[in-house]
């Protein structure tokens, strides 16, 4: 399966046809709003989509949506080394624990907003829309910037 996120709903495409999932006001169990803005799974059965009013995990099992942070969300990244899903909303990387509660594990401290992020199993590595890459250290808890936001290498 593809799933495609765009600003009338999430699509889902078999290689034949396209499934779109929308909004339906009012009704439980689905897509609480039509703008898509990320998706990411975990392989296990869980689509996680960022979207206006938060971020939702669809559960590939019963085909329901459900609402699990609230706020503006710019970027989702499933670990699959670590069993870690991680949102990015502002200048902050939240990460879900196994009770389901979010709590920060990167504050980069610069104007920008995070849109992206990316793990290797060791680092962190954290895009943002205009201060460049950073590196984040989660056994130092250090971050520092790799690029700037022309792709110059910055100092070490």
């Amino acid at each position: 399966m593809m799933w495609i996120g765009t600003d009338y709903g999430l699509n889902r495409y078999d290689g034949h046809s396209v499934e779109v999932f929308l909004n339906e006001k009012g009704k439980s169990g689905c897509l609480p709003h039509n703008r898509i803005t990320r998706i990411n799974g975990d392989g296990k059965g869980h689509i996680w989509i960022a979207c206006t009013p938060g971020l939702v995990e669809l559960d590939l099992n019963t085909m329901k949506f459900q609402t699990i942070f609230k706020g503006n969300v710019n970027a989702v990244y499933f670990d699959k080394e670590d069993d870690c899903l991680y949102a990015a909303t502002g200048r902050k990387v939240l990460m879900r624990n196994t009770d389901k509660k979010f709590s920060e594990v990167v504050n980069i401290g610069v104007s920008s907003p995070i849109v992206d992020i990316v793990t290797d199993g060791n680092d962190m590595y954290v895009g943002t829309s205009g201060n460049g890459i950073w590196l984040f250290d989660p056994k130092t808890e250090k971050h520092r910037r790799l690029f700037d936001t022309i792709g110059h290498r910055c100092s070490a």
